[in-house]
């Protein structure tokens, strides 16, 4: 797992997920302050650094923290701080805190009991959320391999996170769950990922 976090997952999948994070992007007003939940490498907030007033991303991969504190550092970014925590009990952060909590391409990962707190722990923290996550239903069978063959080079705990993601109905089954208000919802990555931008 650390293998895949470190520079594999810098290498080949961070660049493929630009798309991604330009999109998210345009949903990110000027002077917002945003908090990225499994900031990873921080491409996201780093991306986003010139138009947001102050960034946070936390992640559970010390590897990952300490790369993108290293690269915030070299950048001159003194307005993004990253952290390393249990994004189901963000117990330092007020409600509220941040105009805007992202979480992108992580949801799927998660064990089933905690996809549900973090979610509600990112609608406490923030006024508005941004959801990346691959589309529950892909539409095409060689999609669908590609996404299981990519998962499951991941690691065996995380390919394990994808299938029951993929079982227990996607992003749009945890949003029954957590009811909250999207505003806007589209298509990413040719189809095979959406982002939901919600209350």
């Amino acid at each position: 797992m650390t293998y895949f976090h470190g520079w594999v997952y810098r290498t080949f999948i961070d660049p493929a997920l630009v798309p991604v994070r330009e999109a998210v992007g345009n949903w990110v007003p000027d002077g917002s302050s945003v908090v990225d939940i499994g900031s990873g490498t921080g491409a996201q907030l780093f991306a986003l650094s010139d138009r947001i007033v102050r960034g946070l991303g936390v992640d559970s991969s010390r590897n990952q923290i300490e790369h993108a504190r290293r690269q915030a550092a070299r950048l001159g970014l003194a307005h993004i701080e990253f952290r390393i925590a249990d994004a189901t009990h963000l117990d330092s952060l007020q409600d509220e805190e941040f105009d805007i909590a992202v979480t992108s391409m992580v949801i799927h990962e998660l064990p089933l009991p905690i996809r549900l707190p973090v979610l509600m722990e990112m609608r406490r923290i923030a006024r508005l959320l941004i959801v990346v996550d691959w589309e529950a239903r892909q539409r095409t069978l060689l999609r669908r391999i590609g996404a299981h063959v990519i998962e499951r080079l991941a690691g065996v705990d995380h390919y394990r996170g994808y299938r029951s993601f993929i079982r227990n109905g996607g992003i749009p089954e945890l949003f029954n769950q957590t009811d909250p208000a999207v505003i806007d919802q589209r298509e990413t990555a040719k189809g095979t990922m959406r982002l939901w931008l919600c209350y």
